[in-house]
């Protein structure tokens, strides 16, 4: 019976395990979703930048 407890909590563990891992995956995608979403933005900010420094060259 003993070794039967000791079974049941190592499954459980386990399950308890996967959960956390499948909790951290979920954040770490979301994570990388955000970042791939500030890199364009901020790529679009830096080349509105460069078109608005020429245009001010050119006006000069």
């Amino acid at each position: 019976m003993t070794s039967l407890r000791i079974y049941v909590h190592l499954v459980f563990l386990l399950f308890l395990v996967l959960e956390w891992m499948t909790f951290f995956k979920a954040i770490e995608a979301s994570a990388e979703e955000y970042m791939g979403e500030l890199q364009g933005c901020i790529h679009k900010r830096w080349e509105e930048k460069l078109r608005l420094e020429e245009e001010c060259r050119k006006e000069n």
